[in-house]
């Protein structure tokens, strides 16, 4: 069972919905183009959880809320939210609202997911010394940030052009193809990174996260470090920065 209900009047447009599996439910609720919050509840039985449901359904549509035919919140699940309130706790981090729409997935926020932004040894570093970069350096670039980091280590993170993706240039480098995959982690942990804390990721840096994201995919890369599961999260995180 599953139901979308959304309310709108002069001063306020906000959604309640509720999905009922076996015996537990959970319940998203907050403004409309939120990412809101969810409160989940068990049953001894399917039949308790369902008739509560209705109960509370019933109980909104008489405060004026409307059934709708889709589904009007972002995070679809209750483990995403619950990745992003760890998150934030494990990080002391407010995460911007528009990271919570857009990073609408439980791997977004993993701490220990080596396709997400932040769950590799790269991406955590990456994040933890932005943090701090953020709080040093007012009103600084991020990618300032990040080419201090690749300018101060050229061995971990040797390549020079962050938006070569031709397959043909990289061979022609004679660089170890490792190195460049902790270098693209390091780089779309920065363009996440940024979205989290500052609700956007400037235009020069999210091209060249996007490109990196695309360097992931090149059979070359694929060749040493390619699975089903990192390029669905490849295709998401791009997905992300093509709405940013």
């Amino acid at each position: 069972m599953e139901k979308y209900l959304r309310f709108t009047d002069e001063k306020s447009d906000k959604y309640w919905e509720i999905v009922c599996k076996e015996t537990k439910s959970t319940v998203f609720f907050g403004r409309i183009g939120s990412a809101g919050r969810v409160e989940e509840k068990s049953f001894a039985t399917n039949e308790e959880c369902i008739k509560e449901a209705e109960k509370q359904i019933a109980s909104k549509i008489k405060k004026g809320y409307k059934e709708t035919l889709i589904s009007n919140r972002p995070i679809k699940d209750a483990e995403t939210h619950l990745n992003i309130l760890e998150f934030e706790e494990n990080w002391d981090v407010k995460a911007s609202p528009i990271s919570k729409k857009l990073m609408n997935e439980p791997f977004y926020w993993s701490c220990i997911e080596e396709s997400s932004p932040f769950g590799s040894d790269e991406g955590d570093d990456t994040f933890s010394f932005l943090k701090e970069f953020y709080q040093e350096n007012p009103g600084k670039k991020t990618l300032d940030f990040l080419l201090n980091i690749f300018n101060e280590s050229t061995e971990v993170y040797p390549l020079k052009d962050l938006n070569c993706i031709d397959e043909v240039e990289l061979k022609a480098l004679n660089i170890d193809l490792y190195y460049v995959i902790i270098q693209d982690s390091a780089i779309w942990a920065a363009a996440f990174g940024q979205l989290v804390l500052k609700g956007k990721i400037d235009e020069e840096l999210k091209n060249i996260a996007k490109n990196a994201l695309t360097r992931q995919t090149l059979n070359v890369i694929l060749d040493q470090h390619g699975d089903e599961e990192r390029l669905k999260h490849i295709a998401k995180m791009q997905e992300v920065l093509n709405q940013v």
